[in-house]
């Protein structure tokens, strides 16, 4: 939900997290959203492993998870674009690859045996 109130949505066919010993390994695929641009797949953050503040395994020179861009953890590439942990304020929101700055996000995640 953008500040001006406009709804936006992001769906994949697949979003998995792998174990512990894969330091959470996220896999996505299959892009289906109400823009044709995937602020997930095009910020590489495929394939990437979750960083929290005391665990850096983001690509930046410094922890993601803590520095001024990144609040939390999250699978950070090179802590641009995606913060889906911002605070969220006009100034800086919660940003998804350069849509307006959102005010509210909520991840939704079911089996894939769902019947839902």
């Amino acid at each position: 939900l953008t500040f001006d109130g406009t709804e936006n949505y992001i769906q994949y066919s697949s979003f998995k997290v792998g174990p512990a010993s894969s330091k959470y390994q996220l896999s996505i695929s299959g892009f289906k959203g109400i823009t044709s641009v995937d602020p997930f797949g095009t910020h590489a953050l495929n394939n990437m492993y979750f960083t929290t503040k005391d665990k850096d395994h983001d690509r930046w020179r410094s922890n993601c998870a803590v520095n001024e861009v990144g609040i939390g953890g999250w699978w950070y590439n090179t802590c641009t674009n995606i913060r889906i942990n911002n605070q969220p304020t006009n100034q800086y929101g919660i940003n998804l690859n350069g849509w307006k700055a959102l005010s509210f996000t909520e991840m939704k995640i079911r089996p894939v045996n769902c019947n839902v």
